[in-house]
C-alpha cells in the first residue's frame, strides 16, 4: 500500500496579526461595513487616485460594474474562455449577452486578435483576465478598445497590483482564500471616474444613499431615506476585511515564496516536457496558481492517481463556450486546453518535501 501524504491544493497562511486584528474588531463590537473597509478602499487609491468599493466578492464587484455601465438588452460584454464563471455571471445577471473570446495557446488568455474575432456593434464592454497571476497585455487591449468605444475591466482576482494606475475604465478584486490577499471571501472595485462613486455605493447598498454605519455613527440614528435606485446587499464587513488589511502587507513577502516555489517545480517538471507543458511566466507575475497543460494523458486517471496518494489537484477552469447559460461559441483553443489543464498544490507554506513529493508522485504516473 502506497504512503498517503496529504499535500492540499491550497492552505491560507495564518499570521498571528491577522488573528490580533480579527479579535481586536470582533470586540469591537461593530462587524459591519465600516472603518476597515474604508481603511482596505484606501490602500487601492492611495497610489493612484480614483475611487474603490469593499465589495462581498470579486462577482458582486463585477456586478456592480456591470450595472453602472447604461446598457441596453442587446448590450455585449466579451470574456475569456478560460476564467472562473463570475467573470461572465455578473454580467448576466445585469442583463448583458456574453460572448466568448478564445485564448492564446502561449497564456491562455485573451488577445486584440481574439477579441476582434467576437466583436459586434453590440459590444459594449471587455473583461480582460490577468489570469493565474499573469499579467495580459493590457496596454494594448486598452488601446483596441478607446479606439472603437469599448469600456475595458480588468478581472484582477488572479493579481493584485494597487501600486501602478491600471489602463482599465474599472478593475476587480478577489479577497477569496485561495488568493494573495485573502480573507475568507471578500471584494474590490477601483474606479477613476469620481463621479461614478456615489451610484456604485448605492448599488452596493440596495439602492440607499446611505449605508448602516453612516446611519449609526450618531447615537440618534439617522433615519432611512429611500432613493430612486434598486441594488443589492453587497459590501464588504469589517471582520473581513481588519484580515485583508494584514494580509496587504504580507503580499509582496508572500509572492515571493510563491515565485520559489513555482522555480522548484519548473527544474524538476523539466524532464517531463513530453508530458507537461509549462507556461511561460515573467517578473510581473504573482505566481498565484501553478497550472500545467498535460499531452496525451488522461487527466482523469492522472488525478486519481494522485488523489489515491493525498495529493489534491484542481482544474482552473472549464471553457466559458459550454456553459448552458452562454451562447456557444468558436474557441477551439480554450476548449482543447481546458480539457487538459491541471492545478499543483500551490502555497506559500508548502515545504520543499511536499513539493517534492508532488513532483515524484507525478513522475511515476506519467
Amino acid at each position: 500500500m502506497e504512503k498517503v501524504i496529504n499535500v492540499p491544493l491550497y492552505k491560507p497562511p495564518i499570521l498571528k496579526e491577522a488573528q490580533e486584528a480579527l479579535n481586536k474588531c470582533f470586540l469591537s463590537g461593530w462587524w459591519g461595513y465600516g472603518s476597515a473597509c474604508r481603511e482596505l478602499e484606501n490602500r487601492f487609491t492611495v497610489n493612484r487616485g480614483g475611487w474603490a468599493l469593499a465589495t462581498s466578492s470579486c462577482t458582486s464587484a463585477l456586478y456592480v460594474i456591470a450595472r453602472l455601465l447604461k446598457h441596453t438588452p442587446n448590450s455585449e460584454v466579451i470574456v475569456p474562455s478560460i476564467t472562473w464563471v463570475s467573470s461572465a455571471m455578473a454580467f448576466l445577471a445585469a442583463g448583458y449577452k456574453v460572448k466568448v473570446a478564445d485564448i492564446s495557446p502561449e497564456n491562455l488568455m485573451i488577445n486584440v486578435e481574439t477579441i476582434k474575432s467576437v466583436i459586434t456593434k453590440n459590444t459594449k464592454a471587455v473583461v480582460v483576465v490577468h489570469l493565474y497571476g499573469q499579467k495580459a497585455n493590457i496596454k494594448e487591449i486598452s488601446e483596441y478598445c478607446k479606439t472603437n468605444g469599448i469600456t475595458l475591466i480588468e478581472d484582477c482576482a488572479h493579481r493584485i497590483d494597487i501600486e501602478n494606475i491600471p489602463y482599465a475604465d474599472y478593475c476587480c478584486y478577489s479577497f477569496n482564500t485561495v488568493k494573495e490577499i485573502p480573507c475568507g471571501e471578500g471584494g474590490m472595485i477601483w474606479c477613476r471616474k469620481m463621479e461614478e462613486e456615489e451610484q456604485a455605493r448605492a448599488i452596493s447598498y440596495l439602492g440607499m444613499e446611505v449605508n448602516t454605519w453612516q446611519r449609526t455613527s450618531v447615537t440618534k440614528h439617522r433615519d432611512l431615506i429611500f432613493s430612486n435606485s434598486t441594488g443589492l446587499k453587497l459590501q464588504l464587513n469589517d471582520l473581513s476585511a481588519s484580515i485583508a488589511n494584514i494580509m496587504c502587507e504580507y503580499k509582496e513577502s508572500a509572492k515571493i515564496r510563491r515565485k520559489n516555489i513555482f522555480n522548484v517545480y519548473n527544474e524538476h517538471l523539466q524532464e517531463l516536457n513530453t508530458k507537461v507543458n509549462l507556461l511561460q511566466r515573467t517578473t510581473e507575475d504573482s505566481f498565484l496558481m501553478y497550472v500545467i497543460s498535460l499531452n496525451n494523458v488522461n487527466r482523469e486517471i492522472l488525478r486519481e492517481q494522485l488523489a489515491s496518494v493525498g495529493i489534491s489537484t484542481s482544474v482552473h477552469y472549464p471553457s466559458l463556450s459550454s456553459h448552458p447559460l452562454i451562447e456557444k461559441s468558436n474557441t477551439p483553443i480554450g476548449d482543447s486546453l481546458s480539457r487538459n489543464i491541471l492545478t499543483l498544490p500551490c502555497y506559500p507554506d508548502i515545504s520543499i518535501d511536499e513539493q517534492i513529493a508532488v513532483v515524484n508522485a507525478l513522475k511515476k504516473y506519467l
